[in-house]
């Protein structure tokens, strides 16, 4: 594996191969993600007209995050995390084309969906922590926050295009259009990473699972600024991302709009979220670390908030891109602090412990289910929003090393 040593720009990064073609793979693969997650939303609600079914999608999306999260972690520091990736990409290749056959000769069924969606979020589990402890030792921890910033501005570039595309697709093709350039996709990115030449750093064998979560759970306690980030990492999860299923939801009760301007309003958090990581990727310094991930995940929740009373369109799409440029800083710090305060031998574990916080947003999907089936979908959004915003604020005040500069990582 070559070695890449205190390069400052983006642009030598993006000059080597084997980080490229990581780095490249992460946007095709979100692109498929974020078109899925609308397409499927879309093609829910107008099967079931319920909002609760929608939610129950992303629910089947993020559990495996929750339940198999930290295991992935660990078996990346056992098994060769290339060789883990190309096998779920082959998975998945499978998985998108038998959908959009089922869709075609229109005998989809629900149940059909649900184990495709859950088998799309198993392979999220792994892909998350995998390909971006691949992508930081590739860059080498001297360029955490340029290799995050640029991971993360492809990232949510895709919660741009992929909304875009996905509309339009299910405007003009429905689901099987959508779910068969998926399967093209992901076949195309299986192709891209059998070229990438790459080694796992630490090879970690304990012969226990088990024994080496321990391991990095005890790690994480006796480290108070990695436990400030998981808690806010649940509580955005819970109360912020778990949301993102009743947009399209929000955007049909209440703005009256169809699918592919529905996928604008929603890029329009991918284009505050692209220039939120390049201003990441270009600008920051290690000390401004911990306040951008603090107040990016502040402002997320803040502009979800607005957006679920807005009943304006260019009002709501202003607040998705406010919400996406603070996702860019919450998400590029949150791995590029992880990554920096873990030492070599456990960044894969500590990595899958922090995919099964962010597979916390189940938990939240639930909660906002059980609020629209009450209410509406705006006023459950709302609720989520000032719980969510409200829980942020106490971590600061439980855990201040949240708001101080960011001196000195142990390991970068």
């Amino acid at each position: 594996m070559s070695k890449i040593l205190k390069l400052n720009s983006p642009f030598q990064l993006i000059s080597q191969k084997n980080f490229f073609l990581v780095w490249s793979s992460g946007f095709l693969i979100g692109t498929i993600r974020w078109l899925d997650m609308l397409a499927v939303s879309l093609f829910v609600f107008d099967l079931t007209d319920s909002a609760f079914f929608v939610a129950v999608m992303m629910f089947l999306r993020m559990f495996p995050l929750l339940i198999f999260g930290a295991f992935a972690g660990s078996l990346a520091e056992i098994f060769d995390r290339k060789g883990i990736l190309i096998f779920g990409l082959l998975v998945m290749t499978i998985n998108y084309i038998l959908l959009a056959f089922l869709t075609w000769k229109g005998v989809l069924e629900l149940w059909h969906l649900m184990i495709g969606v859950f088998l799309g979020g198993v392979f999220w589990t792994f892909e998350m922590p995998i390909r971006r402890t691949i992508i930081a030792e590739l860059a080498e921890l001297d360029n955490i926050a340029v290799s995050m910033g640029l991971d993360t501005a492809t990232n949510n570039f895709t919660r741009m295009i992929g909304p875009l595309t996905g509309g339009f697709l299910y405007e003009v093709s429905g689901l099987h259009g959508t779910m068969l350039l998926g399967g093209v996709l992901y076949f195309s990115v299986m192709i891209m990473l059998s070229f990438v030449k790459y080694r796992n750093v630490t090879s970690h064998k304990t012969g226990s699972i088990l024994f080496d979560l321990g391991e990095g759970v005890k790690y994480i306690r006796s480290n108070q600024q990695i436990v400030g980030i998981l808690i806010i990492t649940i509580a955005f999860n819970i109360f912020g991302f778990s949301c993102v299923s009743m947009i399209p939801v929000i955007a049909k009760e209440v703005l009256h709009l169809s699918a592919f301007p529905i996928g604008i309003l929603l890029s329009g958090e991918g284009v505050g979220a692209v220039f939120g990581s390049l201003l990441v990727a270009f600008l920051v310094r290690r000390e401004r670390f911990n306040h951008i991930y603090f107040f990016g995940a502040l402002l997320y929740i803040i502009s979800i908030g607005i957006f679920a009373l807005s009943q304006n369109f260019w009002m709501s799409l202003l607040m998705m891109s406010f919400g996406g440029f603070g996702i860019a800083g919450f998400s590029a710090m949150q791995s590029a602090l992880i990554l920096a305060h873990a030492p070599p031998q456990m960044r894969s574990r500590i990595m899958g412990i922090l995919t099964m916080c962010i597979g916390s947003s189940p938990i939240g999907v639930i909660l906002v289910g059980i609020l629209v089936n009450y209410t509406t979908a705006s006023t459950g959004v709302f609720i989520m929003a000032i719980l969510g915003a409200i829980l942020i604020l106490l971590a600061a005040f439980f855990w201040p090393d949240l708001l101080k500069a960011e001196k000195h990582a142990r390991h970068l």
